[in-house]
């Protein structure tokens, strides 16, 4: 069953153009507000580090935060170097792993 098409007749152009000119006002809104630029500021509900630590890092004066109602905002750009920082640390602190059978004059075998 194939779908009916309109006919292209005055009534049908009058039609689509009444319901473009109803719809565009809220297209135009729809599309500014994709348009808008991210914004500054993280708060707990939106933060890459999760609600839980977002929070306790601000509590513990780790990162500047301010609270605006109900939320605590951090600068985006803190949040970031924060896990930036983060991450450095824990590539320079890597333990090496020895093995502990090489302690007895063992050799490790792979398991077949």
């Amino acid at each position: 069953m194939s779908p009916r098409r309109l006919a292209a007749t005055p009534d049908n152009d009058a039609l689509i153009r009444l319901l473009a000119k109803a719809i565009a006002p809220y297209l135009r809104e729809d599309r500014l507000r994709r348009a808008e630029p991210t914004p500054e500021y993280y708060h707990q509900g939106d933060s890459p580090l999760g609600r839980r630590r977002h929070l306790d890092l601000v509590r513990g004066g780790v990162l500047a935060g301010r609270k605006v109602g109900r939320r605590v905002l951090v600068r985006r750009d803190d949040v970031h170097a924060h896990i930036e920082a983060r991450n450095a640390g824990r590539l320079a602190i890597a333990p090496v792993v020895d093995d502990p059978l090489e302690d007895w004059g063992l050799v490790r075998t792979e398991r077949q």
